[in-house]
């Protein structure tokens, strides 16, 4: 248990966060300008979920991600973006 109450309401309010960003499953950088998924940001905030005990959401993410996986095995969400 985290004794420091501030620490504790940040954590907390950052896992809403996350689940506000979550669109049907997919996790995305945030509402509006981001809300898409980006492959660095999908992974910390799937990494994230997992490490907070939230397995079954954090699998869901991730298999959406087979959706943007290329031919040749890449994972492209935005163009233009390695």
């Amino acid at each position: 248990m985290i004794p420091e109450r501030k620490v504790l309401d940040t954590y907390r309010a950052s896992l809403i966060y996350q689940f506000i960003g979550n669109d049907l499953g997919e996790v995305h950088a945030g509402e509006g300008f981001y809300d898409a998924l980006f492959l660095r940001d999908g992974a910390y905030q799937i990494w994230s979920l997992a490490l907070a005990g939230y397995l079954p959401e954090a699998r869901q993410a991730l298999d959406l991600f087979r959706k943007h996986q290329t031919k040749e095995g890449q994972f492209v969400t935005q163009e233009g973006q390695l």
